[in-house]
């Protein structure tokens, strides 16, 4: 999850640089933090492991911890603030008001990083390739954090609260789309699998 953190400092950069520095404010910061690093992070600390695991050879101890990632995490923070871009364009094509622009990138973080984690449970793997329901608990808590996420944007003191607006059909639509990228960005063409056995590790059931 460290990409979406310092995805979420880029974007607040790049939000500043292009005039907008209040799109992002700290109450949406803090509950993006709660429902992405609260019960889906530490969901993460149950994935069960590959059948593989004993068999592949041990990391060079002379790499770092995110030796060959950082390609990868610049490709997803690029992908999310490409996404953020569409959406400050399609506000000024479409004559969106700043608070629907607001929660549209609001939605658009959420579901990123809520979709993002699937292609963080491997090095090797990509989301598609993973049983979803073999982490039930990351699977319940992903959910409960949308679920979360939905009863805030219905509920209209909460909305006012974190100075968040109703939206239309169409809006929404654009920021599932945009924040459903992080289904996409697979591991695989950023990673080198170790040793001489599978080539990509046999996913657990």
């Amino acid at each position: 999850m460290l990409r979406c953190n310092l995805g979420e400092i880029a974007l607040i950069t790049l939000l500043s640089a292009l005039g907008h520095p209040t799109l992002i404010t700290a109450a949406m910061i803090l509950w993006i933090n709660l429902v992405t690093d609260g019960p889906p992070a530490v969901s993460m600390s149950v994935d069960p492991p590959f059948e593989d695991v004993m068999k592949r050879p041990p990391r060079n101890p002379e790499e770092g911890i995110l030796h060959g990632r950082w390609l990868h995490i610049a490709v997803s923070i690029a992908t999310l603030l490409v996404g953020s871009v569409i959406i400050l364009l399609a506000g000024r094509v479409w004559g969106i008001p700043q608070p629907e622009v607001r929660t549209m990138i609001f939605i658009q973080m959420i579901l990123f990083e809520l979709t993002i984690i699937w292609n963080s449970r491997s090095e090797r793997l990509s989301a598609f390739e993973i049983n979803p329901l073999s982490n039930k608990a990351l699977f319940i808590s992903v959910l409960a954090s949308l679920a979360a996420t939905a009863a805030l944007m219905l509920a209209s003191p909460l909305r006012a609260a974190f100075n968040l607006a109703a939206i239309t059909a169409r809006e929404l639509a654009l920021s599932v789309l945009t924040g459903c990228t992080g289904l996409l960005l697979s591991p695989k063409p950023f990673t080198k699998p170790r040793g001489h056995g599978h080539p990509h590790g046999h996913p657990p059931a």
